[in-house]
């Protein structure tokens, strides 16, 4: 991964999500793209000039815009400068056009390895996989996106990464996608099954998986969980654990609906600060 992909509307929660691509750049020796997308309205009289009081109002508009990008540009140089990464190479784009359609445009024009993007606050498992920009792009992106919550803090160090499995030929691509991952930072990858029958059945699948991950077994765990209820065991599993990233597929989009349901949430005392890496079925 040379090419990360970083859109921003200079939110807190691309501020932070901005530490993360900076250190990842670092560890990676990659480039930065940041990208800022303007909706700026386009005016346009078919068929007649501009009047010329409209053309001042697009003008002043348009630079009024751009000197909110520039101000923004200072401020990402200065988060650098106070992390000590200001040596991570940047690059600077701005585009005009709807977010969603211009993020993906960049990405395959760019050729992109990663993309990493910010998302706001303590219930941000709903507004990604509820609809939201950052959810559209997990959806549609055809390069792997890491989605970093505005409350996740980064310690200096990608440590462990989570993985749920299911024990299918998909979720063994994505544990290799994410031993990959995890070799770029010397981090460990724990496998987690939730054994909802509590009869041990997948005691061989658990065995056969060791096997074929044999050769990296000196940095992976594999946990089972036995329960009657799996959103819950899950979630608290997650949480109380010092994962640094949890590695899916976007095609899971409706097993983590269910997992992290709004109403269930609600109910429960857990936050959901933990970043998701998601990865495009289609590239496994």
């Amino acid at each position: 991964m040379k090419n990360i992909l970083f859109p921003t509307d200079y939110s807190p929660a691309s501020e932070n999500a901005f530490i993360y691509a900076l250190n990842i750049a670092k560890k990676l020796k990659a480039k930065i793209t940041t990208l800022h997308v303007s909706n700026m309205p386009v005016v346009e009289i078919e068929g007649k000039a501009f009047p010329k009081g409209i053309e001042r109002i697009q003008e002043s508009l348009e630079m009024e815009e751009f000197e909110d990008y520039k101000d923004g540009l200072v401020h990402l140089k200065s988060i650098a400068k106070k992390n000590n990464l200001e040596a991570v190479p940047l690059q600077h784009v701005m585009e005009n056009g709807k977010v969603i359609q211009t993020i993906l445009k960049v990405a395959n024009d760019e050729g992109v390895d990663l993309i990493i993007m910010g998302t706001k606050g303590a219930g941000w498992i709903k507004e990604v996989f509820f609809g939201s920009n950052t959810s559209e792009v997990l959806e549609n992106a055809t390069c792997p996106v890491l989605a970093i919550p505005q409350k996740a803090k980064f310690d200096g160090a990608i440590d462990e990464i989570a993985v749920t499995t299911n024990f299918t030929d998909e979720d063994k691509k994505v544990i290799h996608e994410a031993l990959k991952f995890a070799s770029w930072f010397d981090a460990t990858v724990q496998v987690v099954h939730v054994d909802l029958n509590r009869v041990h059945q997948y005691t061989n699948k658990i065995i056969d998986l060791k096997k074929e991950f044999e050769a990296y077994i000196n940095r992976m765990d594999f946990i089972v969980l036995d329960s009657d209820h799996f959103t819950e065991s899950l979630a608290a599993h997650l949480e109380n654990n010092s994962y640094d990233m949890v590695a899916m597929t976007t095609h899971k989009r409706n097993w983590i609906q269910e997992l992290f349901n709004y109403s269930r949430a609600k109910s429960m005392t857990y936050q959901y600060n933990i970043p998701v890496l998601a990865m495009p079925v289609e590239t496994l």
